[in-house]
């Protein structure tokens, strides 16, 4: 029995260490974002990212108080946005709609355009405890304002080992108004 013993410690040891590789996941799953699920009016948090979207509309044009305005087939995301931890590169980098097999950055247009420092929330500097209210806007092509939608954001360009919060809404449900003013990016409450 002594002779069998590190033999049979072996194939033990052996047995955890192969249990151990099935179980670690593949390299492109290990490096996937851990996902946050938001619902709207609720407040979404992730590592460095807590979001409160308000409400998701549609419209044929944007505008802004300054005069701005651009026509097409929008959506429009109102939400608040804070840093969890740290301000420290915490910026509102990653704003994404998948529809379909298509995916569509929220629009930078109209950014710098008046006296206001910002337009929209894209890129925004975030801080904790300190929201931000904005507004995200997405224009698609015509006749995309069907189907599934879902909303990413995330405060890293490449949220890989990062989080991402994501809401999952219907085109078809929402009303396309003809015009929508995007209010102006502020902090929240003021």
């Amino acid at each position: 029995m002594k002779r069998a013993l590190p033999w049979l410690t072996a194939a033990g040891l052996f047995a955890c260490a192969w249990l151990v590789a099935l179980a670690t996941p593949d390299d492109p799953d290990s490096a996937r974002a851990f996902v946050v699920q938001a619902s709207l009016g609720e407040r979404a948090e992730g590592r460095n990212l807590a979001v409160t979207v308000h409400d998701v509309r549609a419209a044929r044009a944007i505008s802004t108080s300054a005069g701005w305005r651009a026509e097409g087939t929008w959506v429009v995301v109102e939400l608040d946005a804070e840093a969890v931890v740290s301000q420290y590169g915490a910026l509102l980098s990653s704003t994404t709609l998948t529809v379909g097999d298509r995916v569509f950055s929220a629009t930078e247009r109209g950014v710098g355009e008046s006296s206001i420092d910002q337009l929209t929330l894209t890129g925004a500097a975030l801080v904790p405890g300190i929201p931000k209210t904005g507004a995200l806007a997405f224009q698609l092509p015509d006749g995309a304002l069907t189907g599934t939608a879902t909303l990413e954001l995330a405060a890293n360009l490449d949220p890989d080992y990062d989080s991402i919060i994501a809401l999952t809404f219907d085109l078809d449900d929402l009303p396309v108004e003809a015009d929508i003013e995007l209010i102006p990016v502020d902090w929240s409450g003021s």
